[in-house]
């Protein structure tokens, strides 16, 4: 933010410039996270997926951040299993 847009801004713009920047800050932190994910996972999927241990993925490590794409995650895993189960009953 420039001074002039500073000083001529009201309070409660400044106040939504500032949650904005907030916002584009979050957001990049996200996907320079995610970044790191996916090359973390291509480094070492033939070290640990294929062995048996579960792939990691961002919200393991940071919960507060990623917690809507957990809850997200959590939903289309028991989609999934429901519809495992549906065809073990059939």
């Amino acid at each position: 933010m420039t001074e002039s847009i500073f000083w001529n801004s009201s309070p409660r713009e400044i106040i939504d410039y500032v949650a904005s920047y907030k916002r584009r800050q979050e957001k990049r932190k996200k996907e320079e996270i995610n970044n790191i994910f996916v090359l973390a996972r291509v480094i070492v999927s033939d070290l640990f997926v294929d062995n048996g241990h579960p792939e990691p993925m961002p919200w393991d490590y940071y919960p507060a951040l990623f917690a809507s794409e957990l809850a997200e995650s959590e939903q289309e895993r028991k989609a999934e299993e429901l519809e495992e189960y549906k065809e073990k009953r059939r």
